[in-house]
């Protein structure tokens, strides 16, 4: 896309803009003065005939269609990493499919105004599992997001190989909504959340619910105790350093850390590699699901379960162990946080907490006594 810049050495616009005819990025000075208010439009106006006239060859379109290299890149540069290589390769599908729908092949084509109308168009199609249904769960604004910073990044990347000039998908100005705020759980509410696992174990008939049913009730444990991630209760049982006494936690950025293994949790460690069990437990095609479900139900009949969810299991442990006086770099080792500025996010106050320092903000001015601040209760005589 033709794009106007200023040199150090020059009073003039410049014109950076791809020739349609050769495909090379060529460089012009436009001959309007850089401090003239009158001339920068004119600049503007030749900067669009030229971009128009990229838009319109058939040549440029027909180069480097989005086809022939975005999947391949998003796979080569993403092969170390399952889970992100299938939520980017799902993004790129939803991508194209826009694409598709307005007629655009080739990064020459890709607008700005696209990138902010996608917006529009991912919260028509909805959820990804029923995107062809009028039932389709909603998709949130952040989701939307994140899959433009896909397109971002594609985008980029066509800069790099000079299909494009400049990324139409930089600084959009798409603001995120602010993410729930995930509440400690109660004691009681720890009960509740036992007792509908155990439920679930109890009644489970075919293969499928007893592999999803034992999932929840291993991955419960590990977190409760743990702290960590729904993902990483998911262990290899013969990576355990028990003697040591350390999990290897694959945290985020794909890399494992030791860390630090509750005592508590040991002895059901033990028990699961006792079994037989290569893993903590057997991981189900959707894991959140299930989760999903359970927190679903205990919302229908339980009033306090609006904001706690799995992860609650993290901001549990994370405010207990700093009320026990826990020291931050310790806690962000056992958790497995990188940040400290993250890992604060987690802790949660409770308002008997602040009970004893209340006091600390009844400041009286110099001279002031009670009385003062009681007139009524003055000897009236």
């Amino acid at each position: 896309m033709a794009s106007l810049y200023k040199r150090s050495n020059s009073k003039f616009w410049w014109l950076k803009f791809r020739n349609p005819e050769t495909d090379a990025i060529e460089q012009i000075s436009t001959g309007f003065n850089t401090g003239d208010a009158r001339q920068y439009l004119k600049a503007v106006q030749m900067r669009n005939e030229y971009a128009v006239k990229e838009t319109n060859s058939a040549k440029a379109n027909a180069l480097n269609p989005f086809s022939k290299w975005a999947p391949d890149y998003i796979k080569t540069t993403h092969a170390n990493s399952p889970g992100t290589l299938k939520r980017y390769l799902s993004t790129w599908n939803l991508l194209a499919a826009y694409f598709s729908a307005l007629k655009i092949t080739a990064p020459a084509q890709v607008r700005r105004s696209h990138c902010l109308e996608y917006v529009t168009w991912r919260s028509d199609v909805r959820h990804l599992n029923n995107s062809q249904t009028e039932k389709g769960k909603h998709v949130g604004r952040n989701t939307i997001i994140l899959e433009l910073r896909v397109l971002h990044k594609i985008m980029q990347e066509a800069v790099n190989r000079e299909f494009i000039i400049a990324n139409p998908a930089s600084r959009l100005g798409l603001k995120k909504d602010p993410s729930r705020v995930k509440d400690e759980i109660s004691d009681e509410q720890f009960a509740l959340i036992e007792d509908e696992v155990k439920r679930r174990l109890r009644t489970a008939d075919t293969p499928k619910q007893k592999l999803v049913a034992d999932y929840l009730f291993v991955s419960w444990e590990i977190a409760r105790l743990q702290g960590i991630r729904l993902k990483e209760t998911h262990i290899r049982l013969d990576r355990i350093n028990f003697a040591h006494g350390s999990l290897p936690i694959k945290a985020k950025g794909n890399k494992f850390e030791d860390v630090p293994i509750n005592p508590n949790l040991l002895p059901f460690l033990h028990q699961l590699k006792k079994d037989g069990r290569t893993y903590t437990y057997e991981m189900p095609k959707h894991p959140a699901q299930p989760w999903f479900k359970v927190f679903k139900r205990l919302r229908k009949h339980y009033l306090g379960f609006e904001n706690i969810s799995f992860h609650s299991t993290r901001v549990t442990a994370i405010t207990r162990m700093e009320r026990a006086g826990v020291p931050e770099t310790v806690m962000m080792k056992a958790v497995t946080h990188a940040s400290p500025t993250v890992h604060r996010v987690y802790r949660r106050i409770d308002p008997k907490e602040l009970a004893p320092y209340w006091n600390a903000l009844n400041v009286k001015k110099p001279g002031e006594t009670s009385a003062s601040k009681n007139p009524k209760h003055e000897n009236q005589d």
